[in-house]
């Protein structure tokens, strides 16, 4: 037990504040997990090594993952791993990263690298989509877990509803994006990706619906190629489909995507670009795109706080901003 407190008269008439003032003010550490109140014993404020653990387990999809991830997803991770390091800092934490796979591949995760993770342990998430297959096992040893960038509506209804004691600060990414594309005029957009899972299709036929936006097998497109066959691609989806919109989704794109297009995507100068992370082959582009844009250091930092505090179970929504560059001459 660490350094016991003054008893609350003692302490209220030295700190020159109201016994309310001072009762509500110990009920706030006490939620901060920084003091302990025992009956008829006193407050006693918490050393670091009675704290329940004094690590924080960030986890990431395989050991080598900035080199294998493409640089948007490298530059989320950096700049979150960035911000939970500073907030663990801050309160004496350790900050320990994990590989879930040795292969970035959710399929195959590695169990024996997670049993790192001790019963009770804190964890942060980055990306909560990718690793729900592992919530099961952070359920049962009573893990205490914050995540980041999804929301829950990817997993399944079993996962979502049968365990209340996550965290999640993020936004619904597709649902902004749906109604970024409407307020661009689109009514039958284009998605470009490398891949497109079946719950992100199931999400967009059921947003879109709601917004008048015409979406069908035709509206999803896999770009794996070089710029030049991108380029082929989208002339003949354009003549087969009549897109009105695209929206490129870099995080997984092949390196083979990463080159230039020659200011040109061969597409009407007047139809609406979103993409998904700023690409230097998108950035020089004559029709310059709508990027999305979140503050990952500030939304990993709060997660980390909230890792370290008591407090219930919470989803925080934070959307992102959209930001266009000028128009090319």
């Amino acid at each position: 037990m660490g350094y016991r407190l003054p008893v609350e008269p003692q302490l209220a008439r030295h700190l020159n504040v109201s016994r309310d003032c001072l009762r509500a003010a110990l009920d706030t550490l006490r939620e901060e997990n920084l003091i302990e109140r025992i009956p008829r014993r006193g407050t006693f404020v918490k050393s670091l090594s009675e704290k329940q653990n004094v690590n924080v387990y960030y986890l990431l999809p395989c050991p080598d993952f900035m080199l294998k991830s493409g640089p948007i997803a490298a530059q989320t991770h950096m700049e979150a791993m960035s911000g939970a390091l500073k907030a663990a800092g801050t309160h004496e934490m350790r900050l320990i990263p994990v590989p879930a796979s040795k292969t970035n591949e959710k399929k195959n995760i590695d169990l024996e690298r997670l049993k790192v993770i001790t019963p009770g342990s804190r964890v942060f998430i980055i990306g909560i989509s990718w690793y729900w297959k592992i919530f099961p096992l952070l359920r049962d040893m009573k893990c205490r877990v914050a995540g980041t960038l999804t929301v829950p509506i990817f997993l399944p209804e079993c996962q979502r509803n049968g365990w209340q004691t996550y965290f999640h600060a993020g936004y619904d990414f597709l649902e902004i994006l749906i109604q970024k594309l409407h307020g661009l005029g689109s009514r039958r957009p284009l998605f470009v990706s490398h891949a497109h899972s079946e719950d992100e299709q199931e999400r967009i036929f059921a947003l879109t619906d709601e917004k008048g936006i015409k979406i069908d097998e035709e509206s999803f497109m896999r770009s794996n190629c070089s710029s030049d066959e991108l380029r082929a691609k989208l002339a003949a989806h354009h003549k087969k489909s009549a897109f009105d919109a695209i929206f490129f989704n870099f995080a997984d794109f092949q390196l083979r995507e990463r080159e230039s297009l020659n200011h040109d995507l061969g597409m009407p100068q007047n139809m609406p670009i979103i993409a998904g992370g700023k690409f230097p082959f998108l950035s020089e582009l004559r029709q310059k795109p709508h990027y999305f844009h979140m503050d990952n250091m500030q939304i990993a930092s709060d997660a980390v706080e909230w890792l370290v505090s008591n407090k219930k179970a919470e989803i925080i929504m934070s959307g992102p901003s959209f930001f266009r560059a000028e128009q090319s001459s």
